[in-house]
């Protein structure tokens, strides 16, 4: 009985790290998306909004970047066969 191996085609190819350009490009098109809507939406409707709802939505979108990059970059990565180390 001899057995054959037969690597595996380009289609069933396994990655050992996650792919990085897709999440990075995502993360980068989300935090242009909810940044221009604000201000566009602020500029459009001229809001004046009160002193501690201004730095409520200010501290959100500060966080904004962390937190895609948490959700989408280092969580996702532990599901990976290989997680890099260090990330």
């Amino acid at each position: 009985m001899s057995y054959r191996i037969i690597p595996p085609s380009s289609d069933e190819a396994t990655y050992l790290y996650r792919r990085v350009w897709p999440g990075l490009a995502l993360q980068i098109l989300l935090v242009t998306a909810v940044s221009a809507t604000a201000v566009m939406v602020s500029e459009l409707l001229n809001l004046r909004l009160d002193g501690n709802i201004n730095q409520i939505l200010a501290v959100g979108l500060a966080l904004m970047p962390l937190t895609l990059w948490l959700a989408i970059a280092v969580f996702p990565e532990y599901r990976a066969l290989r997680p890099r180390e260090n990330l």
